[in-house]
Formats: C-alpha cells, sequence, structure tokens
C-alpha cells in the first residue's frame, strides 16, 4: 500500500500470530501489506495442541523459519508457553493460557498508541479469549471444550473495539467476516457464510 507519492504507508499496527505454522503463514503476508511488525505469541497455539508430549516449536525453529518474528509469551526455554502437568492440555490448563494471554494483550494494547491489533489464532482458543474479554467475570469459567458461544467460520474474521477512553470494555462488532476470500458473494448466496455485524 503506497500513498499518492510512492511512499509506503506507515501503519501503526501489529500482528500477533499463533506459533502454530498456517497462522503464520497468514499473518506473514498480512504484516508485509500492512508494513507491521508480527509478534508470535507462545500462548495463542489451539486448545490442546501442547502438552509434557508435545511443546511446540522452538523460538529457534520458528526465527529460521521466519526471519523477524518477535517473541512473546514463550517459556524460559523458547517453547509455547504450557505450564501445566499433562501431557496433552487439559481445559483448566487452556482457561490459564488463555487468562495470561488476555492479560499481555490488555497491556500491550493498553501502553501502546497502536490503534490496530490483528490477531491471527484458532477457532476453539479465539472463543475462550473472546469469553474472557466480553464476560470478564464470568467467561473463563463458563468455557468448555466444544462450548462455542462465539463460534468462528472457517478462515473469517472477527473485530473487537477497546473503549480506551469511557467505559474501558471489549465490544465485538463484526463476527464471520469472509469477504476476504474469492467466492464470497457465492457463498453467501448459498448461504455457507454468516457475516454478523453486531
Amino acid at each position: 500500500m503506497t500513498e499518492a507519492g510512492g511512499q509506503p504507508i506507515q501503519h501503526a499496527c501489529v500482528c500477533v500470530t499463533s506459533p502454530m505454522r498456517r497462522a503464520l503463514m497468514t499473518a506473514i503476508p498480512t504484516a508485509g501489506t500492512l508494513n507491521c511488525p508480527i509478534v508470535c505469541h507462545g500462548g495463542l497455539y489451539e486448545y490442546g495442541c501442547a502438552g509434557l508430549a508435545q511443546p511446540g516449536s522452538s523460538t529457534d525453529e520458528l526465527r529460521a523459519e521466519c526471519p523477524g518474528l518477535e517473541f512473546e509469551g514463550f517459556s524460559a526455554a523458547g517453547r509455547w508457553d504450557y505450564q501445566g502437568s499433562a501431557q496433552k492440555e487439559t481445559e483448566a490448563d487452556a482457561r490459564l493460557r488463555a487468562t495470561r494471554f488476555v492479560e499481555w494483550l490488555h497491556a500491550d494494547v493498553l501502553s501502546s498508541r497502536r490503534p490496530l491489533t490483528l490477531v491471527f489464532a484458532h477457532q476453539t482458543y479465539l472463543n475462550l479469549v473472546l469469553r474472557l474479554l466480553l464476560e470478564p467475570e464470568t467467561g473463563g469459567l463458563s468455557w468448555s471444550y466444544g462450548s462455542n458461544k462465539y463460534s468462528f467460520q472457517h478462515t473469517a474474521c472477527a473485530e473487537l473495539q477497546f473503549d480506551s477512553t469511557g467505559s474501558r470494555q471489549w465490544r465485538l462488532t463484526v463476527l464471520n467476516d469472509a469477504r476476504h476470500l474469492d467466492g464470497f458473494d457465492a457463498a453467501m448466496k448459498e448461504g455457507s457464510g454468516v457475516c454478523e455485524v453486531l
């Protein structure tokens, strides 16, 4: 994206991505188009995809594959943010991990001047994150695997806004926007896609 004079537009944004490669491969071209940094967050992987038996890819492996990544939320050993004691992540582990990510997101969004944070992650985990953001008193407690209150369609987008001056709360404004996909109009006509403007 360029201004009329051909100069790149500088965006005050950041792409925050899961360490899982399918999310990284979406975040990288988006960040390139927007000319913004990519933060790979060790706590953004899909529910159940790490544990003692599978610590996930290391920051060294990710850096070799995707130079230029910044890293947050990884363990001291450079592995994904799994702090439980099971071979595979439990629901309780996921709730704690999502709480850590939401705390980091609040601190990052509230302490920075970036008006836009793009998060690239996964359906089940994002459902939990949305519950924690939108229902801070009960959202995490009411979440269990399969209870997708905020159900994402595959490759769809959601938009949240944070009121930094008034209520200081998050608000979900769009859910399941897939206009970026080829054939979106045809899919909508066939009823296979639903974009909810809230």
